[in-house]
């Protein structure tokens, strides 16, 4: 008896595209988000537990390291300092290490907002190309130039590396404006192509 195969398309690309950049920033903002506030806000304080290999390589790895927010990694680089102060001491020596943090230890304090005061900000954001190309293409089609718009969206698809992020590039490309004659009198292809999406080679 034959059995379906549940290694489906989606998985398989899941897995191939595992170390994707787009996989590894998307991972990154979820473990920041855990964290919440209190890793990022001066007036809130917490100790955060990472636990499995997993979060072990993302908070020591240097490429998603540099991922994190300054004061994130810079948090990050000194709690490595105190694991590696705590090497081979058992659980009452991390215990003791959460102490000091939770009941604001003044020299716990005055090393972690030493850590702080260090951090620099880039001066600008960093805005994605597809991002420009998407904002581009809604201008185009509010200005009735469909066609334009999906060429725009089509050639930001085609110049993305990231292979995660080109395979989720959604082509929608009305080519007319839903209610203009040509959209009703278009050839069964045209309304194909207007109906699905395409996806990048």
């Amino acid at each position: 008896m034959a059995f379906p195969n549940r290694w489906t398309a989606s998985s398989s690309a899941a897995a191939a595209l595992a170390n994707s950049p787009t996989r590894r920033i998307r991972e990154v903002q979820r473990i920041e988000q855990g964290m919440g506030r209190g890793v990022r806000d001066s007036d809130d304080h917490c100790a955060v537990l990472l636990v499995g290999s997993k979060l072990a390589m993302a908070t020591r790895d240097p490429d998603w390291k540099k991922l994190f927010s300054p004061a994130t990694r810079a948090q990050l680089d000194l709690s490595n300092q105190v694991a590696v102060q705590l090497k081979g001491q058992g659980l009452d020596a991390v215990r003791s290490a959460l102490t000091a943090c939770l009941d604001r230890d003044p020299n716990w304090v005055e090393r972690s907002r030493r850590a702080l005061a260090e951090i620099r900000y880039l001066d600008a954001g960093t805005i994605r190309p597809e991002a420009i190309a998407i904002r581009a293409a809604f201008d185009l089609a509010s200005a009735g130039q469909y066609s334009a718009a999906a060429d725009e969206i089509q050639r930001a698809i085609n110049g993305i590396e990231d292979t995660l992020l080109r395979t989720e590039g959604q082509l929608p490309a009305p080519r007319h404006p839903p209610s203009s004659p040509s959209s009703s009198k278009a050839s069964p292809s045209r309304r194909t192509e207007r109906c699905s999406s395409r996806w990048s080679e």
